[in-house]
């Protein structure tokens, strides 16, 4: 099944006549695919964990030409204008329990302060990267190495500017 034959259960501004429109698929475009656990279940044909372990949070900054790729450890008061404008709360679809054990997943919407509680002591980094010239695998081992200890953990700038 694809997203254009799926009985989507919100409207959804990114799709016109079963298609993405030319601004959904523009970088940082507002228009965001946005779909619930049922309807990715539907649409991947594979159930969806209950609950994944969070072992940190990667906050993804643009690059200009020229700047290299780099990770970041961050605190949230450094990037919370960017998870800010990530926030989907308090879309009741997408409530964020799935960061908070089994035992203390909230019955509602959280607002941002809570959001702010239920992620204080997680590692939080931001990765500065230019969409249209680093490769994704390169971004996903920079993301590696610094949660695990590996080369690129001494936070250099990484990657190539091609």
């Amino acid at each position: 099944m694809t997203i254009r034959d799926a009985p989507l259960l919100r409207p959804q501004p990114s799709l016109a006549d079963g298609a993405f429109t030319d601004r959904a698929l523009q970088f940082r475009s507002p228009d965001k695919l946005e779909l619930t656990m049922l309807e990715l279940d539907a649409l991947l044909e594979a159930g969806s964990m209950d609950i994944a372990p969070v072992d940190a949070i990667v906050v993804l900054q643009p690059a200009a030409d020229g700047v290299p790729m780099r990770i970041q450890p961050v605190t949230l008061d450094e990037v919370e204008p960017l998870v800010r404008a990530e926030f989907r709360e308090p879309d009741e679809a997408l409530v964020s329990f799935w960061l908070a054990p089994p035992d203390r997943q909230p019955p509602h919407t959280r607002d941002f302060a809570e959001f702010r509680d239920m992620v204080a002591g997680l590692p939080l980094y931001r990765l500065t990267w230019n969409a249209g010239r680093d490769a994704a695998a390169e971004a996903v081992v920079a993301v590696r190495d610094a949660l695990c200890g590996g080369p690129l953990a001494e936070q250099e700038p990484v990657g190539v500017p091609r």
